[in-house]
């Protein structure tokens, strides 16, 4: 869900690939807080009604 949010959002595949790392690479659940803050200073496309659903999604069931 992350990946394909991620996919259809941003628009550098670096940005992408730096917010995976950040997830993959915490040992216990994926640290949605950190991703959101980098997340949101990033350049992404105008987002849907469906990609704010998921976000605020992943942030209820990963976040703080």
């Amino acid at each position: 869900m992350l990946y394909n949010l991620l996919k259809r959002t941003l628009i550098r595949e670096k940005d992408i690939d730096e917010l995976i790392d950040i997830a993959r690479n915490n040992e216990h659940s994926i640290p949605m807080k950190a991703i959101r803050h980098r997340y949101d200073s990033m350049e992404k496309k105008i987002l849907t009604d469906k990609d704010i659903d998921e976000l605020d999604t992943l942030m209820h069931f990963y976040g703080p």
